[in-house]
């Protein structure tokens, strides 16, 4: 096995984790009530019981619906805003009170409820639109699916140690241990709930792989695939490791692409992981992409990077948009099920997915084909 020059530090965490027992047959109740609190950052506290959820059958890792002032927003009933990634929504029972919030977000602003206004000295009110207040709010939980959400749940509560004492079983621990990896040997890859989270003192782990390797990595952070997002912050601690060559940001998150780049400057390069993200990375400093569309059309994607980098930008910005109809095509299915078709379809023999990965179906074979005669990559 070939040593990578990609370092895939974030990994999914398989678990076969039961639920609770079914309770399909349960019709659970409603519960009702309003808003007693909007608080600094937008979460919304509810006037609602915990105690009387628990006892209407619901438990930790459901996902509810809980309607607000007539909209309904599906989220899970945990017990810790990170509980679920940033950005996602989370009912939280914080010692006895609900609290309806968005990790890392404003609940309030982000659904017209209320606006912020910060005073000079910082203390802060909430403007409520035009004929309504806090005590007009209304909301209602219901269940959305019983145990929806309870695996995440479960692996968000992991102890995140390499002592087995910390794990309930071997199973949970056999998650966070060294995997003998073809040339890598022991110690060198770590399957882990969150493997690159320094504040949990993770980046040690990455250094270890680097090391072991002993040549210079990429770290690949793609949060759609693994379900654990490369922090900005983490990048950073990573990128002080003298064989961190760079990241390739697959995150889709411009925002965060330009965090990256402020924090690290010229310590990490930044190659953009997604086809349709590279004139923005390459503005942010990126140095190039790990692409997908240019197995199938490498002129396309080595025109565009280099137009920018001849200062070009309106050429680059229309070779960009050019691309666009293939990175639709080849990411009609999960990677790399439709760029493998289209290999086949061009003559170059890569052979059938193997499983869990299957052939597309006929309309994405169809859409695979069709962006390919599009691209005159092949005749019609």
């Amino acid at each position: 096995m070939k040593k990578t020059l990609s370092l895939l530090l974030s990994l999914v965490l398989m678990l076969s984790l039961a639920l609770p027992a079914s309770a399909a047959e349960t019709e659970y109740p409603t519960l009702e009530g309003g808003v007693t609190e909007i608080q600094k950052y937008g979460n919304i506290v509810l006037d609602i019981d915990p105690a009387d959820l628990k006892d209407g059958g619901y438990t930790y890792g459901d996902l509810l619906t809980v309607t607000v002032n007539g909209t309904g927003y599906d989220m899970p009933l945990c017990t810790n805003y990170s509980d679920v990634d940033t950005g996602a929504l989370v009912l939280r029972d914080s010692e006895g009170v609900l609290i309806a919030a968005i990790n890392m977000g404003d609940f309030a602003t982000s659904n017209g409820l209320a606006a912020k206004v910060t005073a000079e000295d910082g203390s802060y009110t909430w403007e409520f639109p035009e004929g309504q207040s806090l005590e007009s709010i209304t909301v209602s939980i219901s269940m959305k699916e019983q145990g929806g959400y309870y695996d995440q749940y479960l692996i968000h509560q992991l102890t995140r140690t390499d002592e087995r004492a910390d794990y309930a079983s071997d199973a949970v621990f056999a998650n966070f241990r060294n995997v003998a990896v073809g040339d890598l040997g022991e110690n060198a890859f770590f399957r882990s709930s969150s493997p690159v989270n320094n504040e949990l003192g993770r980046a040690s782990y990455a250094d270890d792989l680097a090391e072991a390797g002993g040549i210079p990595v990429i770290v690949y952070n793609v949060p759609s695939r693994t379900g654990l997002n490369i922090a900005p912050e983490t990048a950073l601690e990573l990128s002080k490791h003298p064989l961190s060559n760079g990241i390739k940001e697959a995150s889709g998150n411009i925002s965060q692409v330009a965090k990256i780049a402020a924090l690290c400057g010229d310590e990490l390069n930044i190659y953009s992981g997604n086809d349709d993200q590279v004139v923005p990375l390459l503005s942010l400093g990126g140095k190039g992409v790990i692409s997908v569309v240019s197995n199938v059309k490498p002129e396309l994607v080595h025109n565009c990077c280099k137009a920018w980098f001849d200062g070009d930008t309106a050429k680059a910005r229309a070779l960009q948009l050019e691309m666009l109809p293939l990175c639709d095509a080849l990411f009609c299915e999960v990677n790399p099920i439709p760029v493998k078709y289209a290999m086949n379809v061009l003559g170059w023999e890569a052979g059938e997915c193997r499983l869990p990965l299957v052939e597309p179906s006929d309309a994405h074979k169809e859409q695979i084909e069709q962006a390919l005669q599009a691209a005159r990559v092949i005749k019609e």
